[in-house]
């Protein structure tokens, strides 16, 4: 199954973003989870599914030039994608962890 627009444009947060910024999400998406090669088709849904979301939700968060701001008195702060972290990535994360792919666990090669 390929993840579609349509399916982004589903989440309520992504519903009025251009149909090219998703396909670029899902592109980049599709080509970070490829170099994961021992993710089972399903998990490399998945996973394609969670970075593409986590791409959108920093996208979203440039576009509106801050990462966060609090009410009263207001701050707002400048965006720094270092420390854009939300629950798509936390789930993208975890789901490489679950299958020992994460940093800690160094990298998993295929042998082909």
């Amino acid at each position: 199954m390929t993840l579609t627009v349509s399916q982004l444009k589903a989440y309520p947060q992504f519903a009025t973003l251009a149909d090219q910024v998703i396909l670029d999400a899902i592109d980049d998406a599709q080509a970070e989870v490829a170099q994961w090669v021992s993710l089972p088709p399903k998990a490399a849904e998945r996973a394609t599914r969670l970075f593409a979301c986590h791409l959108l939700t920093a996208e979203k968060v440039a576009a509106s030039g801050v990462q966060s701001f609090t009410i009263g008195p207001i701050t707002k702060t400048k965006v720094d994608y270092s420390k854009v972290h939300d629950r798509y990535l936390d789930g993208y994360l975890r789901l490489l962890r679950q299958y020992g792919l994460d940093s800690s666990q160094g990298r998993a090669w295929s042998s082909d």
